[in-house]
């Protein structure tokens, strides 16, 4: 694997890892919503890939971005992270190179900026 910087004014990817909030009443309207959501942005070539891990309480989205503004709307727009369903645990950029995959080591992406 590669570390170099990943210019986010340019088209990449991201890596979106979620964790249910323990504190939250599931509510399964809003999952639905959530569901639909996702559905609509594969249908748009947005999301690579996305899915739960082993424990249902954690998921996972790979996201293709042509900039960063792109990563903020499909963050503002997640309507489980809106209702406090969700909580992004960790925001990764990457670029697909060839075959092999080169994460960026100084990765400007901040949690806090999407709390």
């Amino acid at each position: 694997m590669n570390n170099i910087a990943i210019d986010h004014n340019q088209p990449h990817h991201v890596l979106l890892v979620f964790r249910a909030n323990a504190d939250a009443q599931t509510n399964g309207s809003i999952l639905k919503e959530r569901s639909a959501y996702y559905q609509d942005l594969k249908e748009k070539g947005k999301i690579m890939l996305s899915g739960n891990f082993w424990s249902l309480s954690e998921a996972f989205a790979i996201v293709r971005v042509t900039c960063a503004a792109d990563l903020e709307e499909i963050i503002d727009n997640d309507p489980a992270l809106n209702q406090n369903i969700f909580e992004l645990k960790r925001v990764m950029a990457f670029t697909p190179e060839h075959d092999a995959i080169t994460f960026s080591q100084a990765d400007p992406y901040q949690l806090d900026q999407y709390a």
